[in-house]
Protein backbone atom coordinates (compact mmCIF):
# COMPACT_ATOMS: atom_id res chain seq x y z
CA UNK A 1 0.00 0.00 0.00
CA UNK A 2 2.81 2.42 0.88
CA UNK A 3 4.54 1.74 -2.44
CA UNK A 4 1.27 2.25 -4.32
CA UNK A 5 0.78 5.67 -2.74
CA UNK A 6 4.32 6.65 -3.65
CA UNK A 7 3.81 5.54 -7.25
CA UNK A 8 0.62 7.60 -7.53
CA UNK A 9 2.52 10.65 -6.35
CA UNK A 10 5.44 10.19 -8.75
CA UNK A 11 3.11 9.75 -11.73
CA UNK A 12 2.43 13.49 -11.51
CA UNK A 13 5.99 14.11 -12.72
CA UNK A 14 8.01 12.67 -15.56
CA UNK A 15 10.31 9.87 -14.41
CA UNK A 16 13.45 11.67 -15.57
CA UNK A 17 12.58 14.73 -13.49
CA UNK A 18 11.76 12.54 -10.49
CA UNK A 19 15.17 10.88 -10.59
CA UNK A 20 17.01 14.16 -11.08
CA UNK A 21 15.19 15.80 -8.15
CA UNK A 22 15.97 12.95 -5.76
CA UNK A 23 19.59 12.75 -6.86
CA UNK A 24 19.91 16.46 -6.13
CA UNK A 25 18.65 15.82 -2.60
CA UNK A 26 21.20 13.07 -2.04
CA UNK A 27 24.13 14.86 -3.69
CA UNK A 28 23.41 18.52 -3.00
CA UNK A 29 27.05 19.53 -3.53
CA UNK A 30 27.03 18.48 -7.20
CA UNK A 31 26.60 21.05 -9.96
CA UNK A 32 23.51 21.00 -12.18
CA UNK A 33 25.48 19.57 -15.12
CA UNK A 34 26.88 16.80 -12.88
CA UNK A 35 23.36 15.93 -11.66
CA UNK A 36 22.16 15.75 -15.27
CA UNK A 37 25.03 13.42 -16.18
CA UNK A 38 24.41 11.24 -13.13
CA UNK A 39 20.69 11.08 -13.96
CA UNK A 40 21.49 9.86 -17.45
CA UNK A 41 23.87 7.23 -16.08
CA UNK A 42 21.33 6.02 -13.52
CA UNK A 43 18.80 5.40 -16.29
CA UNK A 44 20.96 4.10 -19.11
CA UNK A 45 24.23 2.73 -17.75
CA UNK A 46 24.82 -1.06 -17.84
CA UNK A 47 24.32 -2.97 -14.60
CA UNK A 48 28.06 -3.31 -13.82
CA UNK A 49 28.86 0.34 -14.62
CA UNK A 50 30.89 2.41 -12.13
CA UNK A 51 30.55 6.18 -12.00
CA UNK A 52 32.52 8.82 -10.08
CA UNK A 53 31.24 11.31 -7.53
CA UNK A 54 33.82 13.71 -6.11
CA UNK A 55 36.47 11.51 -7.74
CA UNK A 56 35.22 8.51 -5.74
CA UNK A 57 34.25 5.40 -7.79
CA UNK A 58 30.71 4.22 -6.94
CA UNK A 59 28.87 1.28 -8.57
CA UNK A 60 25.77 2.54 -10.36
CA UNK A 61 23.83 -0.36 -8.81
CA UNK A 62 24.43 1.07 -5.35
CA UNK A 63 23.17 4.51 -6.41
CA UNK A 64 20.08 2.93 -7.96
CA UNK A 65 19.25 1.02 -4.80
CA UNK A 66 19.62 4.13 -2.68
CA UNK A 67 17.59 6.17 -5.15
CA UNK A 68 14.77 3.63 -5.22
CA UNK A 69 14.50 3.84 -1.43
CA UNK A 70 14.53 7.64 -1.61
CA UNK A 71 11.70 7.78 -4.16
CA UNK A 72 9.39 5.03 -2.99
CA UNK A 73 10.04 4.80 0.72
CA UNK A 74 9.86 8.40 1.90
CA UNK A 75 8.26 7.33 5.18
CA UNK A 76 9.81 4.66 7.44
CA UNK A 77 8.50 1.34 6.14
CA UNK A 78 9.65 -2.05 7.36
CA UNK A 79 7.46 -4.33 5.22
CA UNK A 80 7.79 -2.67 1.81
CA UNK A 81 11.10 -2.34 -0.05
CA UNK A 82 11.19 -1.22 -3.65
CA UNK A 83 12.20 -4.26 -5.71
CA UNK A 84 14.15 -2.29 -8.31
CA UNK A 85 14.50 1.26 -9.52
CA UNK A 86 14.31 0.20 -13.17
CA UNK A 87 11.21 -1.94 -12.61
CA UNK A 88 9.55 0.80 -10.57
CA UNK A 89 10.12 3.27 -13.39
CA UNK A 90 8.64 0.85 -15.93
CA UNK A 91 5.64 0.27 -13.64
CA UNK A 92 5.12 4.02 -13.38
CA UNK A 93 5.30 4.62 -17.15
CA UNK A 94 2.95 1.73 -17.92
CA UNK A 95 0.44 2.67 -15.22
CA UNK A 96 0.43 6.30 -16.31
CA UNK A 97 -0.61 5.21 -19.82
CA UNK A 98 -2.97 2.37 -18.99
CA UNK A 99 -5.21 4.03 -16.40
CA UNK A 100 -6.83 1.07 -14.59
CA UNK A 101 -4.90 -1.91 -15.97
CA UNK A 102 -2.44 -2.81 -18.70
CA UNK A 103 -4.88 -5.12 -20.50
CA UNK A 104 -7.62 -2.49 -20.51
CA UNK A 105 -5.41 -0.46 -22.81
CA UNK A 106 -5.11 -3.49 -25.11
CA UNK A 107 -8.89 -3.79 -25.42
CA UNK A 108 -9.14 -0.04 -25.99
CA UNK A 109 -6.77 -0.39 -28.98
CA UNK A 110 -9.02 -3.07 -30.48
CA UNK A 111 -12.14 -0.95 -29.94
CA UNK A 112 -10.51 2.19 -31.37
CA UNK A 113 -9.29 0.26 -34.41
CA UNK A 114 -12.71 -1.20 -35.16
CA UNK A 115 -14.35 2.23 -34.72
CA UNK A 116 -11.89 3.89 -37.13
CA UNK A 117 -12.50 1.18 -39.74
CA UNK A 118 -16.25 1.76 -39.45
CA UNK A 119 -15.90 5.53 -39.74
CA UNK A 120 -13.65 5.36 -42.81
CA UNK A 121 -15.60 2.74 -44.76
CA UNK A 122 -19.08 4.25 -44.51
CA UNK A 123 -18.70 6.35 -47.69
CA UNK A 124 -18.83 9.52 -45.61
CA UNK A 125 -15.28 10.29 -44.48
CA UNK A 126 -15.11 13.52 -42.48
CA UNK A 127 -12.23 15.65 -41.22
CA UNK A 128 -13.01 14.28 -37.77
CA UNK A 129 -12.65 10.71 -39.05
CA UNK A 130 -9.25 11.50 -40.58
CA UNK A 131 -8.13 13.27 -37.42
CA UNK A 132 -9.16 10.22 -35.37
CA UNK A 133 -7.15 7.99 -37.70
CA UNK A 134 -4.01 10.13 -37.62
CA UNK A 135 -4.15 10.58 -33.87
CA UNK A 136 -4.33 6.82 -33.38
CA UNK A 137 -1.29 6.26 -35.60
CA UNK A 138 0.64 8.91 -33.67
CA UNK A 139 -0.35 7.29 -30.37
CA UNK A 140 0.77 3.89 -31.69
CA UNK A 141 4.24 5.23 -32.47
CA UNK A 142 4.56 6.89 -29.07
CA UNK A 143 3.35 3.81 -27.18
CA UNK A 144 5.67 1.52 -29.12
CA UNK A 145 8.61 3.66 -28.01
CA UNK A 146 7.41 3.66 -24.40
CA UNK A 147 6.81 -0.09 -24.36
CA UNK A 148 10.30 -0.75 -25.72
CA UNK A 149 11.68 1.55 -23.01
CA UNK A 150 9.73 -0.35 -20.33
CA UNK A 151 10.99 -3.68 -21.67
CA UNK A 152 14.58 -2.45 -21.49
CA UNK A 153 14.02 -1.18 -17.94
CA UNK A 154 12.51 -4.51 -16.85
CA UNK A 155 15.46 -6.31 -18.42
CA UNK A 156 17.83 -4.11 -16.45
CA UNK A 157 15.93 -4.87 -13.25
CA UNK A 158 17.18 -8.49 -13.17
CA UNK A 159 14.30 -9.50 -10.93
CA UNK A 160 11.92 -12.43 -11.41
CA UNK A 161 8.95 -10.35 -10.25
CA UNK A 162 8.82 -8.59 -13.61
CA UNK A 163 8.69 -11.69 -15.85
CA UNK A 164 4.88 -11.71 -16.14
CA UNK A 165 4.86 -7.99 -16.92
CA UNK A 166 7.42 -8.53 -19.68
CA UNK A 167 5.24 -11.26 -21.16
CA UNK A 168 2.22 -8.93 -21.19
CA UNK A 169 4.17 -6.05 -22.71
CA UNK A 170 5.51 -8.23 -25.53
CA UNK A 171 1.97 -9.39 -26.26
CA UNK A 172 0.71 -5.79 -26.28
CA UNK A 173 3.56 -4.72 -28.56
CA UNK A 174 2.62 -7.44 -31.06
CA UNK A 175 -1.04 -6.40 -31.05
CA UNK A 176 -0.21 -2.69 -31.18
CA UNK A 177 1.76 -3.27 -34.39
CA UNK A 178 -1.14 -5.24 -35.82
CA UNK A 179 -3.60 -2.45 -35.08
CA UNK A 180 -1.26 0.15 -36.57
CA UNK A 181 -0.87 -1.95 -39.72
CA UNK A 182 -4.66 -2.22 -40.04
CA UNK A 183 -5.25 1.50 -39.55
CA UNK A 184 -2.63 2.32 -42.18
CA UNK A 185 -4.88 0.48 -44.66
CA UNK A 186 -7.74 2.91 -43.98
CA UNK A 187 -8.14 5.99 -46.22
CA UNK A 188 -5.80 8.88 -45.42
CA UNK A 189 -7.93 11.37 -47.32
CA UNK A 190 -11.54 11.84 -48.43
CA UNK A 191 -11.28 9.32 -51.22
CA UNK A 192 -13.64 6.44 -51.87
CA UNK A 193 -12.48 2.84 -51.54
CA UNK A 194 -12.75 0.26 -54.28
CA UNK A 195 -14.56 -3.00 -53.54
CA UNK A 196 -11.35 -4.96 -52.89
CA UNK A 197 -10.03 -2.40 -50.39
CA UNK A 198 -13.34 -2.21 -48.58
CA UNK A 199 -13.62 -6.01 -48.40
CA UNK A 200 -10.14 -6.22 -46.85
CA UNK A 201 -10.97 -3.59 -44.23
CA UNK A 202 -14.23 -5.33 -43.35
CA UNK A 203 -12.29 -8.58 -42.85
CA UNK A 204 -9.85 -6.72 -40.60
CA UNK A 205 -12.77 -5.23 -38.68
CA UNK A 206 -14.12 -8.75 -38.09
CA UNK A 207 -10.66 -9.74 -36.83
CA UNK A 208 -10.73 -6.93 -34.23
CA UNK A 209 -14.24 -7.91 -33.12
CA UNK A 210 -13.08 -11.50 -32.79
CA UNK A 211 -10.15 -10.44 -30.59
CA UNK A 212 -12.45 -8.28 -28.47
CA UNK A 213 -14.68 -11.27 -27.75
CA UNK A 214 -11.84 -13.62 -26.82
CA UNK A 215 -9.32 -13.87 -24.04
CA UNK A 216 -5.90 -12.57 -25.09
CA UNK A 217 -3.54 -15.06 -26.70
CA UNK A 218 0.21 -14.64 -26.79
CA UNK A 219 0.39 -15.12 -30.56
CA UNK A 220 -1.80 -14.34 -33.56
CA UNK A 221 -3.17 -16.96 -35.91
CA UNK A 222 -0.58 -17.01 -38.71
CA UNK A 223 -3.19 -17.77 -41.38
CA UNK A 224 -5.28 -14.80 -40.24
CA UNK A 225 -2.26 -12.51 -40.46
CA UNK A 226 -1.48 -13.66 -44.03
CA UNK A 227 -5.09 -13.44 -45.17
CA UNK A 228 -5.59 -9.96 -43.71
CA UNK A 229 -2.27 -8.61 -45.04
CA UNK A 230 -1.20 -7.39 -41.61
CA UNK A 231 2.43 -6.30 -41.64
CA UNK A 232 4.59 -5.87 -38.57
CA UNK A 233 7.58 -4.57 -40.55
CA UNK A 234 9.88 -6.38 -38.12
CA UNK A 235 9.20 -8.43 -35.02
CA UNK A 236 12.82 -9.40 -34.45
CA UNK A 237 12.64 -7.73 -31.05
CA UNK A 238 9.95 -10.19 -29.94
CA UNK A 239 12.15 -13.22 -30.49
CA UNK A 240 13.63 -15.13 -27.55
CA UNK A 241 17.00 -13.80 -26.45
CA UNK A 242 16.59 -10.30 -27.86
CA UNK A 243 18.13 -7.68 -25.55
CA UNK A 244 16.05 -4.50 -25.26
CA UNK A 245 18.59 -3.06 -22.85
CA UNK A 246 21.53 -3.45 -25.25
CA UNK A 247 19.48 -2.03 -28.12
CA UNK A 248 18.50 1.02 -26.09
CA UNK A 249 22.01 1.62 -24.82
CA UNK A 250 23.40 1.35 -28.36
CA UNK A 251 20.90 3.93 -29.59
CA UNK A 252 21.72 6.28 -26.72
CA UNK A 253 25.45 5.97 -27.35
CA UNK A 254 24.96 6.62 -31.05
CA UNK A 255 22.81 9.65 -30.28
CA UNK A 256 25.44 11.04 -27.92
CA UNK A 257 28.17 10.51 -30.52
CA UNK A 258 26.16 12.38 -33.14
CA UNK A 259 25.39 15.18 -30.68
CA UNK A 260 29.04 15.56 -29.75
CA UNK A 261 30.06 15.51 -33.42
CA UNK A 262 27.50 18.18 -34.28
CA UNK A 263 28.60 20.32 -31.33
CA UNK A 264 32.25 20.04 -32.39
CA UNK A 265 31.40 20.95 -36.00
CA UNK A 266 29.34 23.96 -34.88
CA UNK A 267 32.16 25.11 -32.62
CA UNK A 268 34.64 24.79 -35.48
CA UNK A 269 32.31 26.77 -37.74
CA UNK A 270 31.90 29.52 -35.14
CA UNK A 271 35.66 29.77 -34.68
CA UNK A 272 36.15 30.03 -38.45
CA UNK A 273 33.51 32.75 -38.72
CA UNK A 274 35.11 34.63 -35.86
CA UNK A 275 38.52 34.42 -37.54
CA UNK A 276 37.06 35.63 -40.87
CA UNK A 277 35.37 38.50 -39.05
CA UNK A 278 38.64 39.58 -37.44
CA UNK A 279 40.41 39.47 -40.80
CA UNK A 280 37.65 41.55 -42.38
CA UNK A 281 37.96 44.21 -39.69
CA UNK A 282 41.76 44.11 -39.93
CA UNK A 283 42.64 43.55 -43.62
CA UNK A 284 46.39 43.88 -42.93
CA UNK A 285 46.32 41.36 -40.06
CA UNK A 286 46.88 38.32 -42.27
CA UNK A 287 49.87 39.86 -44.02
CA UNK A 288 51.31 40.97 -40.67
CA UNK A 289 51.00 37.46 -39.29
CA UNK A 290 52.54 36.06 -42.43
CA UNK A 291 55.46 38.46 -42.07
CA UNK A 292 55.86 37.61 -38.42
CA UNK A 293 55.89 33.97 -39.30
CA UNK A 294 58.87 34.53 -41.55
Amino acid sequence: MEKELALNETIKHDYYGTIRKNLKKQYSALEKSEINTLTREVIFAPYDYTTEIDETPIPISRIRESLADSIYNREPVTSSISYSLEADLADMIEKNNCETSSMNEYYRWLKDTSDIIQHTTDNDITDEDLSERNEFLSTCNERETEILLCLSLYEGARNNKKDKKVEILKFKLLRLREMRSIIRNTPSSKTSLNDMEKARLIAQYDYCVKLLSEKPNLSSDFNDILKLNINHISNEDLEVGYSYLCAMQSEILQMLRETEKTTAENQHSENSEEKDSVNTLNPNLSSVRETEGR
